[in-house]
């Protein structure tokens, strides 16, 4: 911005205006350095966003999700019981259905969980066609934003898969074979976490990698299967908030 002379506005003396104190000349500014910075940016930004549009928007939200994704907020399915007994009576019957009948404490007792999402208008949706069930939140802020944002990536692709293989989109070979890549994954990011000696990301990681290998291979059946799956990551959601409150 050019600068503005603010001296007509000033009221000077008579004698100030017979003897005006001599004006140094400023040296101009050459306007090619902030011409080539403006190219530059330029330049970089058509190839950034040509290569998100043919990556389907790909690379723009991982960009965002490694800068600014901090904050970890889960969407838990529940309905609320009183008792412990009540709670695990409860509990049988939601996996009975190929729930989750994961048990969590709350401020007024106990409650039992459905399913876990990561986008509360799926959460809604779900609690709106079962009677007594809301939809509890629950998050954490964490730096760690590597572990979580990947952690969160094997949770969803585990559970999109499981509702596939629900669906029938996806065979039983097809859901182990996914899930297989997540434990690979999950082992990998163990490491890491051994690496920087982070207790709490490698509790996490192991106790995933423990449930997906524990998970039925085929000689239960497929609703038992479901409910273990939702299980498992209700509980992965749940100990992630509270390791981290």
């Amino acid at each position: 911005m050019p600068e503005v002379d603010y001296s007509q506005f000033y009221y000077r003396r008579e004698s100030e205006k017979e003897n005006p104190p001599p004006q140094r000349k400023k040296p101009k500014r050459s306007k090619r350095p902030l011409l080539v910075v403006f190219v530059l940016v330029l330049l970089f930004g058509i190839i950034f966003f040509a290569a998100d549009l043919f990556t389907d928007g790909y690379i723009l939200s991982s960009v965002k999700d490694a800068l600014w994704k901090n904050d970890y907020e889960y969407y838990f399915v529940v309905t609320q019981v009183s008792g412990r007994e009540m709670a695990h009576a409860k509990s049988l019957l939601v996996r009975q259905g190929g729930g989750s009948g994961y048990i969590m404490t709350g401020k007024e007792g106990y409650m039992v969980v459905y399913s876990v999402y990561f986008e509360r208008s799926e959460a809604e949706a779900v609690a709106s066609k079962n009677t007594g069930t809301f939809v509890y939140a629950a998050g954490f802020s964490s730096d760690e934003r590597e572990f979580y944002n990947t952690l969160g990536v094997c949770m969803e692709t585990v559970l999109t898969s499981s509702d596939a293989l629900e669906k029938g989109t996806l065979s039983e070979s097809e859901f182990f074979g996914k899930t297989d890549d997540v434990a690979n994954a999950l082992v990998a990011l163990k490491e890491k976490a051994l690496e920087r000696k982070d207790s709490v990301a490698v509790n996490l990681t192991e106790y995933f990698i423990s449930g997906l290998n524990g998970l039925d291979t085929g000689k239960g059946t497929r609703l038992g299967l479901l409910s273990d799956v939702r299980y498992l990551i209700s509980g992965v959601a749940s100990s992630a908030c509270m390791a981290n409150e």
